[in-house]
Parts: structure tokens; C-alpha cells; sequence
């Protein structure tokens, strides 16, 4: 008796494990928000940064032109000193343009930093540009340049989904 009730307790867990994996979705969805770990190339600074979606995918702006908008920043440090900013960044995807898919997202916009050195500390404006391409459905590889008033700076780093 204990051995039917055991087989039974056995069929009933595989039955509720089979139903539990076929009410999930055939595909996870792809975040769109990430933070990360990234190097920068003025003063081989280390930092992190990352993406907040502002918008959402679906809504077009500029009759399609860009996909989105998000808020991207950033903070590095250098020894003493430290480097931070934010871009405010036009999204558009163009993967499915040089044969990527969807993998690949091009960016630019306003940036706004402010740089804490030893001797001064000042603000910092430009443009910001660069790329995400999605690795995987968690990770990106996100490169940055930065054209400033004061300097200008590319970052390359690794960011994960969430």
C-alpha cells in the first residue's frame, strides 16, 4: 500500500511539474533596463553604469523614427578622482537593418557630467553616442563615447538584464 501511495505521490509531482512548465511562456521576456560593469578610456577609469528605459518600446515617437527613450548613467573612478554623468538617449533599433536581428540598438543624446579631481571640480556637457548588442537574453555589451565641453572619453563594458 505505502509503495502505491508513493508511486502515486511520484506521478502526481511529474503531472503538476509538467503543467507548471507548459503554462509558461514559450519566451521569457528580454529586459530592457541593464547595469553593468564598464572601463572608460580617459584616465583608464572603472565604473558602472546602465540603462533605465523612460519609455516603453512600443510607443513610436517621430513617426517611427526612434523607439524609445532612456536614461543612461554613469559614475567612474580614478584613483581620486571621479566622473559622473547621465545621457538622456534616443533609442533605435537597427539589428534587423545590418542582418542582427534584433540584437543591435544605436543611441545618442544630451549628456551632463560633472568630473571631482584633486584640484577642481567642474561641469561637463556634450553628446553621447553608442551602441548596445545583446549577447544573450540577460547580457549586453554597450559601447560609449562621450564628446564633451571639457573632454571626451569611450567606455566599453558588460551590463546585465533586469
Amino acid at each position: 500500500m505505502q509503495r502505491i501511495i508513493r508511486r502515486l505521490g511520484v506521478g502526481l509531482g511529474i503531472i503538476a511539474s509538467s503543467l507548471a512548465v507548459a503554462t509558461l511562456p514559450a519566451q521569457a521576456e528580454i529586459p530592457d533596463n541593464y547595469a553593468g560593469v564598464s572601463i572608460q578610456t580617459d584616465d583608464s577609469a572603472f565604473g558602472v553604469f546602465g540603462k533605465y528605459e523612460i519609455t516603453e518600446p512600443s510607443e513610436q515617437f517621430l513617426d517611427g523614427f526612434i523607439d524609445g527613450v532612456s536614461a543612461r548613467p554613469a559614475v567612474f573612478f580614478d584613483g581620486e578622482d571621479v566622473n559622473a554623468n547621465v545621457i538622456v538617449s534616443a533609442d533605435k533599433n537597427i539589428g534587423g537593418l545590418v542582418g542582427l536581428g534584433t540584437d543591435l540598438d544605436v543611441f545618442a543624446g544630451p549628456v551632463i557630467g560633472y568630473d571631482s579631481t584633486e584640484n577642481s571640480d567642474e561641469v561637463n556637457v556634450g553628446l553621447g553616442l553608442g551602441a548596445d548588442y545583446r549577447i544573450s537574453r540577460r547580457f549586453v555589451v554597450n559601447g560609449t563615447a562621450i564628446l564633451g565641453s571639457n573632454d571626451s572619453s569611450i567606455r566599453v563594458g558588460v551590463g546585465f538584464g533586469f
